[in-house]
């Protein structure tokens, strides 16, 4: 995996005994330009369900308003299903700048 993009990891995950490297989730997520980060976890369900698989990502653009950047400089709200879900981190960036 690429230590730049943030996505290292040689885990095997075990999903209702199904075995899943998280290399595999990684080689498609560093594909996308818009990822700087992102870690794959897989939860075990306590009831011996299939538990949960998680992918979290750190998409640039939130690294960039994090950093202060405008929102409207650093995307394109139209493309996006929420446009909304912006406005905390914009909220948190303002209240980390205020510190």
């Amino acid at each position: 995996m690429s230590a730049r993009r943030g996505l290292l990891s040689d885990a095997t995950l075990n999903r209702g005994g199904v075995r899943l490297g998280t290399a595999e989730f990684y080689a498609v997520v560093q594909e996308l330009a818009e990822v700087d980060e992102a870690l794959v976890v897989h939860l075990e369900d306590v009831a011996g369900g299939p538990g949960e698989l998680l992918l979290f990502a750190q998409l640039a653009p939130v690294k960039r308003i994090l950093a202060g950047a405008d929102p409207d400089a650093v995307t394109s709200r139209g493309s996006l299903r929420n446009p909304d879900a912006l406005r905390a981190f914009v909220e948190f960036a303002g209240r980390r700048q205020a510190a």
